[in-house]
């Protein structure tokens, strides 16, 4: 049933994917492919912290050690893709870029690595099929972005993959 419930959830995925490409201009293509090459960063993440001593050490450790070698290897690579390290910084990007810190990297990844040590990978990370879906409806409830029939079908099969991937079996009595 698990199995069952991760091709429901992939399917989804895959249905958001795809009924976007009929609305989508070419450039839009670049950030579906990079959205997906993050979901897969994040897969390897789950790995490396299951699979090596990283997975013992604190939540916080794990944190600090995945955003030192990032933030030096994002900002060797920030100058070939051109323009300035910094534009137009002002009180709003101060906002933004604090509740990226504080919001998103201390408090969600620090929750995310917690429940790793916690619970089954297969368990934690199934959530993350949840992650197109909920970006293409943010994106039309804050940015106006359009959303296809698709999405309310994609939502319903990740719920139900969820359900299946997280159900406790029946011990027969």
């Amino acid at each position: 049933m698990r199995l069952v419930g991760f091709m429901m959830g992939f399917g989804g995925v895959v249905l958001t994917f795809a009924a976007r490409s009929d609305l989508s201009t070419a450039g839009n293509i670049w950030g579906d492919l990079a959205a997906l090459v993050a979901g897969m960063s994040w897969a390897a993440i789950v790995v490396v912290s299951r699979m090596t001593r990283m997975g013992t050490t604190r939540s916080e450790t794990q944190l600090f050690w995945q955003l030192s070698v990032s933030a030096v290897v994002l900002c060797a690579l920030a100058p070939l893709f051109g323009g300035p390290m910094v534009r137009a910084f002002d009180g709003f990007q101060l906002v933004l870029f604090l509740i990226q810190a504080l919001g998103v990297a201390a408090f969600g990844f620090v929750l995310w690595f917690w429940l790793l040590g916690r619970y089954q990978a297969s368990t934690v990370a199934s959530f993350s099929f949840l992650t197109p879906v909920l970006s293409a409806l943010l994106g039309w409830l804050l940015l106006n972005e359009p959303i296809t029939w698709a999405t309310p079908f994609a939502l319903a099969l990740l719920v139900a993959g969820l359900v299946l991937i997280n159900r406790r079996p029946k011990i027969p009595t």
